[in-house]
């Protein structure tokens, strides 16, 4: 049996809490901290501003479809030619919107008339006082 217990509730429990009280007064006392100790305040999250690819979904184009074409174009006042054509589909963006990309390439001359449309109206413009100028368009 140690020192320290006595089944009867004897000498060495009360000496145990007589060395726990002496102990505790022996302490030197000191008051209470009231000091409020605030945290760091955290700097406010900084919102980022979408890119223009992120609004529109840009980040989600690929080359989807590449295609050509070629044809005859007949407008108004110039002579016939071929016409070539090239489309690149880059997909969908939003819901029925997509990314096409088209490079058409067509090149002519004016008709003789409308030159000679074109060069009768710069000799009503033209100011000649002696007459002997000629309005040619090459």
């Amino acid at each position: 049996m140690s020192g320290w217990t006595d089944r009867g509730g004897g000498r060495a429990s009360r000496t145990l809490a007589t060395l726990t009280c002496v102990a505790l007064a022996a302490a030197p006392a000191r008051a209470q901290d009231t000091t409020v100790v605030t945290p760091p305040v955290a700097p406010p999250p900084t919102v980022r501003r979408a890119s223009v690819f992120e609004l529109l979904n840009l980040d989600k184009l690929q080359l989807a479809t590449l295609g050509g074409s070629m044809g005859r174009v007949r407008p108004t006042n110039v002579v016939p030619t071929e016409l070539y054509s090239l489309q690149a589909d880059y997909g969908e963006i939003a819901r029925d919107v997509r990314i096409v990309f088209v490079v058409t390439y067509w090149g002519s001359r004016y008709t003789r008339r409308a030159i000679g449309i074109f060069e009768d109206a710069l000799g009503e413009v033209v100011r000649d006082p002696a007459g002997d100028d000629t309005v040619r368009v090459a």
